[in-house]
């Protein structure tokens, strides 16, 4: 008899198995109270930890979540759309039960196919519209965006300490 088909071997179903990633997955971001809070960035990923990449990286992912001029768009490349493209690929995204990998075939710092993807399931996720002038999900990493990923990751942190 295999393993598999054995209940003391494997006492949970397949199922179970397979979604034990539900278990942990990230909450909701709780969204804005009265418009975008303003001011410096709170997680360590997008503080400190971006330094070692280089003060630049740092600065130019503080301006996109302070202006609208600062969005990072797709076709765009530097070492702060590598950043952000892992803290969605590797980090958030996997933790939620509907997301589905995408291979990115694109260098590491070019906002790519992949990475809009990967943009817009975070935003669908999270339901981050701007409803002055959207009725749906964009694939821009703007202000409201920077300032989610902010949030999970600086939640994230949080709860491995």
């Amino acid at each position: 008899m295999s393993t598999v088909l054995n209940r003391k071997a494997w006492p949970e179903p397949l199922s179970a198995v397979v979604n034990r990633r539900e278990k942990i997955q990230m909450p909701k971001f709780p969204g804005y109270p009265a418009g975008v809070p303003k001011g410096k960035l709170t997680s360590f990923y997008f503080t400190h930890a971006a330094d070692m990449m280089g003060a630049g990286v740092r600065a130019r992912i503080q301006a996109c979540a302070d202006n609208h001029a600062s969005h990072i768009v797709f076709g765009q490349r530097g070492l702060y759309v590598s950043w952000i493209k892992e803290a969605l690929q590797h980090v958030i995204l996997p933790t939620y039960p509907q997301y589905i990998p995408t291979p990115d075939n694109s260098p590491h710092d070019v906002f790519g196919p992949a990475t809009r993807h990967c943009v817009l399931q975070y935003k669908q996720i999270n339901h981050i519209v701007n409803r002055e002038y959207q009725t749906e999900p964009d694939d821009i990493i703007g202000i409201m965006t920077i300032r989610a990923l902010d949030w999970h990751m600086a939640y994230r942190e949080a709860r491995q300490k």
